[in-house]
């Protein structure tokens, strides 16, 4: 038998226990810990989903998200959301509440009751202050700083830029693949590269690793400004160097240096060369 209730702005207790049992898999919970709330809903004892429509809100202890439709599946421990969707996230990356929009949302919960992981799809933003994070689709556990963004990436943040296709976290680790920009301006330094894996200590980069042929341009403590390429192209943030292999090349004003491998200071801009018969080549003054 279908269940079909239309009473505005009520929360049905029936819906409240499914609803505990599609967020955290047993309703055992305290009774505000998830409340769903909607114009028109539906439960199908038989299928054991539930329907809503009009002014569907979804409240837990991570934050509430809003939208036009959802549709719960119990068994599943899955809802989807979808039409207008927004989101506000407590405390989801670096511990600051995140602003989210998008068309089209799944939240599932892990069979141990533990994970909850919202995948976001269709014009996806999240907004944490100043920053944003634009993509096709972004899937985000909550509780935690990881996420994953597929599909026109663009990440504006306090110290860094990028523009790739894929950009995941997890943990103290990242990648992001087809990196058309990766800006960094505290360092004053852009590369582009196929592949990009970093490591993170406190939300700082300690080291970047640019892989599959890389361009790179790094500002200088004095304003110069100089073009490195290689194959591969690693920066430390502790040792101050950027060290790149593989038919390595740095331009400077006139000057290029190439060489099988080369070490470059960012701080003093100066550039090494090693391997066998490196070479520097430089434009002479007019006379």
């Amino acid at each position: 038998m279908l269940l079909s209730f239309a009473r505005k702005g009520l929360i049905f207790v029936f819906l409240f226990f499914a609803a505990m049992i599609i967020l955290w898999g047993t309703p055992s919970f305290a009774a505000d810990s998830a409340s769903l709330t909607a114009d028109s809903m539906r439960y199908d004892p038989k299928t054991r989903k539930i329907t809503a429509s009009g002014g569907v809100r979804l409240v837990s202890k991570e934050g509430e998200l809003f939208a036009d439709k959802g549709t719960g599946f119990i068994d599943d421990n899955r809802f989807e959301l979808s039409g207008k969707i927004r989101g506000h996230f407590k405390e989801q990356y670096a511990s600051q509440p995140v602003d989210m929009t998008c068309d089209s949302l799944n939240l599932v919960t892990s069979s141990d009751n533990i994970t909850r992981v919202v995948t976001a799809s269709g014009g996806v933003k999240l907004k944490r202050g100043a920053e944003t994070i634009s993509a096709k689709k972004i899937t985000l556990t909550l509780g935690t700083d990881n996420y994953k963004a597929e599909g026109g990436v663009t990440a504006d943040m306090e110290d860094f830029f990028i523009d790739a296709d894929v950009a995941e976290r997890a943990d103290m680790n990242f990648y992001a693949l087809n990196v058309r920009r990766y800006e960094d301006r505290e360092r004053r330094m852009t590369v582009s590269a196929p592949r990009v894996d970093g490591e993170l200590e406190q939300n700082d980069i300690t080291e970047l690793i640019a892989s599959g042929g890389v361009t790179a341009d790094v500002t200088g403590a004095d304003g110069a400004r100089t073009r490195i390429t290689g194959k591969r192209v690693i920066y430390s943030l502790a040792r101050g160097t950027i060290v790149l292999s593989g038919g390595a090349s740095a331009v400077q004003g006139g000057r290029v240096l190439r060489a099988e491998n080369i070490v470059y200071n960012v701080e003093s801009g100066r550039a090494e060369a090693i391997g066998e018969r490196p070479s520097l080549t430089f434009v002479l003054p007019e006379k």
